[in-house]
C-alpha cells in the first residue's frame, strides 16, 4: 500500500498546482493522463485476485481526444512487473508492456449527466497489444521468454472535474491477453483465459485548449455574455436614430471643424462713457497772466 499512498500524493500536489488552470470538452479537445496502477494477476501457478498485500505497482501514460459529448477516443501505455514463487524451483519474473486503443463511452454526455458535472462515470473498451518479458523456472526448467500477444481490455472509472481542464480519476478493468503465459508454465488448458490481470488505477487528466469567444471580448463567451432579460420600456425598430457619432469613427472626420474665437469689436463711445471719462479728468490748472 506505500506505493500506492506514494502515487495518491503525487496525483494530489500536482492535480492542487494544475487547478488553477481551466476537463476535457468540446473547446479543450486534447488531453494527457499520467496515472499510478496497481496490478493482481491469475495464472497457472496461482493468482494475486483480492490479495492486497501482494500488489505490483507500475506508471501510465495517456494522449486522449474529444469526440463528441459522448465519446472519447484514447491511447494509452503502462508498465509493470509481475512476480511469483512457490519454491527455489518454481519462479518468475515477468515485464509486462500494456499499449492500448480506448474508447470511451461517457455518461456525462447530455441527457444523463450535464457535459461539466462535477462527477462524471464512464466506461472502457480497449483493445490493444501486451509484450511480456519472462524470466524463471518451472519445477526447475528454464522458461525464459519474450513474446506478444492480443489484449483486450475493459474497465469502468470516474472522474472528478477539479475545473475547467483538469480532473482525478479512479479506475477499475481488468486485461485479458489471449494466449499468454505470464508464468511460463507448459502445462496449459485449452481456453485461451488461463492468465490475467486486474488493474486498479488512479490518476490525472489535464486538457489543453482555451475556450472560444464568440463575442470579442478577450474571454471566454460563457463567462462575458450577460443573461438575456426582457426589455424594461417597449422598444421598435421605428425609434428615431441616434444623432451621435460613432465612437468607432475618427473624431477629426466626423467633428465639425474648430474656428477662431473673433477679437472683442472696438465700439464707438457713446455719451455716456465720454460723460464719466471726463467727470474723473482732473481740473484744468489756470494760467496766471502776464501783467
Amino acid at each position: 500500500m506505500r506505493h500506492l499512498l506514494t502515487t495518491l500524493q503525487a496525483v494530489a500536489i500536482v492535480g492542487l498546482v494544475a487547478s488553477h488552470g481551466h476537463a476535457q470538452t468540446a473547446d479543450r479537445k486534447m488531453a494527457v493522463s499520467l496515472f499510478g496502477s496497481a496490478y493482481q494477476y491469475k495464472c497457472s501457478l496461482g493468482e494475486d485476485f483480492w490479495k492486497w498485500d501482494r500488489n505490483a505497482y507500475g506508471p501510465g501514460i495517456g494522449i486522449n481526444r474529444y469526440l463528441t459529448p459522448g465519446l472519447d477516443l484514447s491511447l494509452q501505455g503502462s508498465y509493470v512487473v509481475l512476480k511469483g514463487a512457490q519454491s527455489a524451483a518454481t519462479y518468475f519474473s515477468t515485464n509486462v508492456v500494456n499499449a492500448n486503443l480506448v474508447l470511451k463511452l461517457k455518461l456525462n454526455n447530455g441527457w444523463a449527466l450535464k457535459e461539466d458535472a462535477r462527477v462524471q462515470p464512464y466506461l472502457l473498451a480497449a483493445p490493444g497489444y501486451v509484450y511480456m518479458s519472462r524470466e524463471g523456472k518451472v519445477r526447475g526448467l528454464n522458461v525464459n521468454e519474450n513474446k506478444s500477444y492480443f489484449d483486450l481490455f475493459g474497465a469502468a472509472g470516474i472522474n472528478f472535474r477539479l475545473s475547467d481542464a483538469v480532473g482525478v480519476f479512479v479506475q477499475t478493468g481488468q486485461h485479458i491477453p489471449l494466449n499468454a503465459n505470464i508464468d511460463g508454465e507448459p502445462i496449459r488448458d485449452s481456453d485461451k483465459f488461463d492468465d490475467r490481470y486486474l488493474q486498479y488505477t488512479v490518476g490525472l487528466t489535464i486538457a489543453f485548449g482555451k475556450a472560444k469567444d464568440t463575442d470579442t471580448t478577450a474571454c471566454p463567451t460563457a463567462r462575458t455574455s450577460a443573461p438575456k432579460r426582457p426589455p424594461a420600456w417597449p422598444w421598435t425598430p421605428t425609434a428615431a436614430p441616434s444623432t451621435a457619432t460613432p465612437m468607432a469613427c475618427p473624431t477629426t472626420r466626423t467633428s465639425a471643424p474648430m474656428r477662431k474665437a473673433s477679437p472683442p469689436s472696438k465700439a464707438a463711445p457713446t455719451a455716456t462713457a465720454m460723460a464719466c471719462a471726463t467727470a474723473k479728468m482732473p481740473a484744468p490748472i489756470p494760467l496766471a497772466r502776464p501783467s
